[in-house]
């Protein structure tokens, strides 16, 4: 009875010991999880900043071909002005 009681104690310690195991893994499966998330969030950020830099390069290359445009007009406006004096 004696060494029944024994082996119990130790099966006892044995799962107690699992358990604590079990607590540090899922401990690190949660500040594994949290890692990932503040990652997802800034790579979500980083997207984000990519998109409006893009759209701003968008906006600043439609700018440039209004201004290249206005720049023709101006020079072709010179050129009839420059044939109109001779």
């Amino acid at each position: 009875c004696l060494f029944n009681f024994i082996d119990c104690l130790f099966n006892f310690i044995d799962c107690l010991f699992n358990f604590i195991d079990c607590l540090f893994n899922f401990i690190d499966c949660l500040f594994n999880f949290i890692y990932c998330l503040f990652n997802f969030i800034y790579c979500l950020f980083n997207f984000i900043y990519c998109l409006f830099n893009f759209i701003y390069c968008l906006f600043n290359f439609i700018y440039c071909l209004f201004n290249f445009i206005y720049c023709l007009f101006n020079f072709i406006y010179c050129l009839f002005n420059f044939i109109y004096c001779l």
